[in-house]
């Protein structure tokens, strides 16, 4: 999203392809706090294996939801 606004303005943020890759961005971290929500009692190596298996890989995901520029 940031990537396309930078390119191409503002003003691609009312665009519907933009829309739904804020859409699907809000969804998967809705899932995944969820899921790290429904998570009691984990060992050290469970929390490891969240880690690199699910946290890590979202780390561009993340960076760009962090900064992402508001709706107009």
């Amino acid at each position: 999203v940031n990537a396309a606004v930078s390119i191409n303005g503002k003003h691609v943020l009312n665009f519907m392809t933009v829309r739904n890759m804020r859409l699907v961005k809000k969804q998967i971290i809705k899932v995944y706090t969820r899921m790290l929500e429904r998570c009691h009692d984990l060992t050290p190596q469970q929390a490891n294996g969240i880690l690199n298996t699910f946290i890590y890989p979202l780390g561009e995901l993340l960076n760009d939801f962090q900064q992402c520029i508001a709706e107009t």
